[in-house]
């Protein structure tokens, strides 16, 4: 879902299997991605296996009678929402997948005025749009100039549950932008995280005094209480004098999950 979010454009390609299915609401993790770039609004393009001319392995199809009606339910639920495709070879998938993407995002030459400064200034603008309506305008990216004053942190598992995030391969941290330069606007936009394979990227980034990126807004209708996960636990007393006879008033925050090491090899 994240991937989904963090897209510009939404490639849909069904073939003759259902894929794998979620158990909270049995549908295809397909077809929930397919629903939250729906929701979202992102540019969508689908292409569905010919059931007539496509030449698939036998073990490309599926078997299960219940299955099956769920792909076939599925099709036709992208049938009546979008403007589809089909295709028979993975030849033929990938020319018309190149030719869409060149027919909907053509490279433009510079145009006068389109500098970076605009760019920051059309970022603003939708900066302003989503404090004033975050879930209309939810997964919008944004072009910044950012700092980041610390290092990243683990990003903790409610956040990651609310943000449709891996927890345990999601880092955050906190930072400054610089560009847009508008600080009211920007003021609520304090923390920036990374997830999966983009995770390696960020941590580079945070040894940088200043870089420019691209982010998506994302919200969230859920109060999240803290952003940083704690995977060993530790104690801390917040009392400044106490009785060490007494109660020492220390306070346990435990972890958020289980830390352990796991053998490999002798070094």
């Amino acid at each position: 879902m994240a991937e989904v979010e963090q897209a510009d454009v939404y490639v849909g390609i069904v073939g003759f299997r259902l894929g794998s299915v979620d158990r909270k609401s049995g549908k295809s993790f397909t077809q929930l991605e397919f629903e939250r770039a729906v929701e979202l609004d992102k540019h969508r393009l689908i292409y569905i296996a010919d059931d007539k001319t496509a030449v698939f392995p036998a073990t490309a199809f599926e078997k299960d009678t219940r299955r099956q009606s769920k792909l076939k339910a599925f099709k036709g639920t992208l049938r009546e929402q979008q403007v589809i495709q089909t295709f028979s070879t993975a030849d033929d998938l990938a020319e018309k997948i190149q030719r869409d993407i060149q027919r909907d995002f053509p490279v433009a030459s510079p145009q006068p005025g389109e500098d970076l400064q605009t760019e920051f200034d059309l970022s603003l603008k939708t900066i302003r749009d989503f404090s004033l309506t975050p879930k209309r305008l939810n997964g919008t990216e944004v072009r910044l100039s950012i700092a980041m004053p610390s290092g990243p942190f683990p990003a903790s598992r409610v956040l990651c549950e609310k943000f449709n995030l891996e927890y345990g391969s999601t880092i955050g941290a906190y930072v400054t932008i610089k560009q847009p330069s508008d600080r009211n606007a920007t003021k609520g936009l304090r923390e920036l995280y990374a997830s999966g394979k983009r995770v390696d990227l960020f941590q580079r980034l945070s040894t940088e005094k200043r870089t420019e990126i691209y982010a998506s807004l994302l919200f969230s209708e859920a109060d999240i209480e803290k952003s940083r996960a704690e995977f060993f636990g530790y104690s801390f007393n917040p009392q400044e004098e106490y009785d060490p006879s007494e109660d020492d008033g220390s306070v346990y925050i435990p972890p958020e999950g289980k830390v352990i090491l796991l053998f490999t090899k002798l070094a």
